[in-house]
């Protein structure tokens, strides 16, 4: 079991991102000014800290039992269940300074409940010492169930209450509850077959069913097959002795994504207000659309892999080419407003992944004294995803930014080419742009004119980028000297373009990252001059997309651990005192906040700087 409990206001980096750095934020008599610089719109990331909280409390049971019976030799049941049981209590409060209006509140609980049960029979046998045997026969059902409630209020006649007395306030702004329920029904069968451990087959067959799919749907069958050869074994590898270990693997299988909210193959209503003669009445319209046709997502991977020591295992490693074409993708299709929804989710098209995975560990230096001995580590991946087609084919569908050839998450849009300058040639290109329609000045963003028709319209976007990396790879090195030891590890992702939207606001009221304007003395093509009243530029989703890539320092440890003698004098098992560093470096031109992040405005990363004593008695 387990309790957690967390108290916490709003996010204060963000408040503090919004108030002009040139205003002060207390008065002449030491108080906080609720609005610095007379702006109604940023508040006080101070008077919000003070006015608003949020308490989270949550209780959990959780763990896994099990029952093993073993018949006859060979033969093995195992029953097992594992449940996971949370109550989760959130309450919010903001006082009226926080709020600059009324007081509010609010206080919702849920209930998950998620468990698996597990029926395993498992057969092992030796025959000859030749054959090996194995058979594995599963079935499983996986549950969840969330049900929850909660309310909110507006106007509290007292803040000391908090939101634990929500029945005095003079509004109620929301009341919900719910219930989500959805399962998963498997059966597997697994038979191993090894000659010799020389040479290893394994056959698999899942049947597995979801309630959160459509009738006629719901099942469907994934089978897959595994071959694996123990050169190691042969007597051929006698001649090789630099080989440790060598053996050779192939697999090709089929599995299933049901990854969906539940009942999207029924559809839903939402309530909404209508007005009956002038007075307000409440009723039900669609809200989901329903689609009786949501099958499975299936990926058919063929995967070939390579595993190997090398003098006696002081290099190991792994190399794995595989290959992933994923048919009927579940995908969330927009649509035109027009239809009175916004997207709906399809089994659409198919998928591509193609890529590497590396994996070596060396033992670089290792003294026989024992003293020093340094191993390091390091893993590159390199994907290629690509749409294959979609609903209409090999035809690409711009609406929702899906392209054949590229992957899912990629970006189409004007590209930005710098700034409009007081040269000539930038003014006549303005005078023909505007002429046709178009609203440049001196100072704004240039952009391509893709087709070169001298006018700049939606047929100009270009495919710029993508969200998904080239590549990823760290390195993890551990060294040695005595009793000390020191260990970092590097992480880097290269490729990939970061939609930092928050990077184009210049409005005046607001603290945002440090930019290179233009102006008439500094002619730079970075960043466009700011306009009074705009609050951003022309074209200035142009400067959103950005280069992602990094590397950082996850994590650098300097350890030592006592001598032996020291140990058993206090009686000591170990003794190890150590200072770490976590994130503590990060290599990018990423200008935003931090690369790593979903969409690069999230909060940085936490620098975390420790120190500590492992002791065992």
């Amino acid at each position: 079991t387990s309790i957690n409990k967390s108290i916490t206001t709003d996010n204060l980096y963000n408040l503090a991102g919004q108030v002009n750095p040139l205003a002060p934020i207390y008065d002449s008599s030491g108080l906080l000014i609720n609005n610095p610089a007379s702006d109604n719109s940023p508040i006080n990331p101070l008077v919000v800290a003070r006015g608003a909280s949020s308490v989270s409390n949550s209780n959990r049971f959780f763990g896994n039992f099990f029952v093993e019976l073993a018949p006859i030799n060979g033969l093995k049941y195992k029953l097992s269940f594992s449940p996971d049981y949370r109550f989760v209590r959130n309450g919010s409060f903001r006082s009226s300074d926080a709020n600059q209006g009324p007081t509010s509140a609010s206080n919702n609980t849920s209930q998950p409940f998620h468990y698996v049960l597990d029926n395993l029979v498992t057969f092992d046998k030796r025959i000859n010492e030749k054959h090996k045997v194995n058979f594995t026969l599963l079935q499983s059902i996986e549950k969840d169930r969330v049900e929850n409630m909660g309310g909110a209020v507006r106007d509290l006649p007292y803040d000391q209450q908090l939101f634990y007395n929500l029945g005095t306030a003079n509004e109620i702004t929301s009341i919900f509850s719910g219930l989500t329920e959805w399962s998963l029904s498997s059966f597997m069968a697994r038979a191993n077959y090894g000659y010799k451990d020389k040479y290893i087959f394994t056959f698999t067959g899942r049947y597995d069913g979801s309630s959160r799919l459509a009738p006629g749907k719901k099942w469907d069958f994934f089978p897959s097959a595994a071959f694996a050869w123990n050169a190691t074994e042969e007597p051929f590898m006698e001649q090789l002795s630099f080989f440790t270990d060598l053996k050779v693997r192939a697999s090709y299988g089929i599995t299933g994504n049901t990854a969906i909210l539940p009942y999207q193959t029924q559809g839903g209503l939402g309530r909404t207000v209508y007005a009956t003669n002038d007075l307000p009445a409440f009723g039900y319209e669609p809200n989901l659309i329903v689609n009786p046709n949501l099958g499975w997502e299936k990926t058919k991977q063929a995967n070939l892999g390579i595993d190997f020591g090398l003098f006696k295992n002081r290099v190991i490693g792994s190399v794995d080419l595989y290959s992933q074409n994923t048919v009927d993708l579940l995908l969330a299709r927009q649509l035109p407003t027009a239809s009175g929804f916004n997207s709906i989710i399809e089994n659409v098209g198919a998928t591509r992944n193609k890529g590497i995975e590396v994996s070596i560990k060396g033992v670089l230096f290792d003294n026989p004294n024992g003293k020093l001995k340094w191993t390091n580590q390091v893993t590159f991946t390199k994907n290629k995803e690509e749409i294959v087609s979609l609903y209409q084919g090999k035809v690409d569908d711009v609406g929702n930014r899906w392209f054949i050839g590229y992957p899912v998450n990629t970006y189409i849009d004007f590209k930005k080419t710098g700034i409009f300058q007081n040269a000539d040639a930038d003014k006549n290109l303005i005078a023909a742009y505007n002429g046709a329609g178009g609203n440049f000045a001196v100072g704004e963003i240039k952009v391509q004119d893709s087709n070169n028709d001298g006018k700049i319209t939606a047929a100009d976007r270009v495919i710029l980028g993508s969200a998904v990396p080239k590549w990823y790879g760290s390195l993890n090195s551990i060294l040695q000297y005595s009793n000390f030891d020191l260990n970092f590890l590097i992480f880097v992702r290269q490729g990939q373009m970061i939609n930092d939207d928050q990077g184009i606001l210049y409005e005046g009221r607001y603290n945002w990252i440090n930019v290179d304007y233009w102006r008439p003395d500094n002619p730079t093509n970075s960043f466009p001059k700011p306009v009074s009243g705009r609050r951003t530029p022309l074209f200035g989703n142009t400067l959103a997309y950005q280069d992602g890539s990094f590397a950082r320092v996850r994590n650098i440890t300097l350890g030592y651990t006592l001598p032996e003698s020291v140990k058993k004098r206090i009686r000591a098992s170990q003794f190890r005192i150590f200072v770490s560093a976590l994130n503590p470096f990060l290599f990018t031109n990423f200008r935003g906040i931090d690369p790593e992040g979903s969409t690069g405005i999230s909060s940085p990363s936490v620098k975390t700087f420790m120190t500590g004593i492992n002791l065992t008695f």
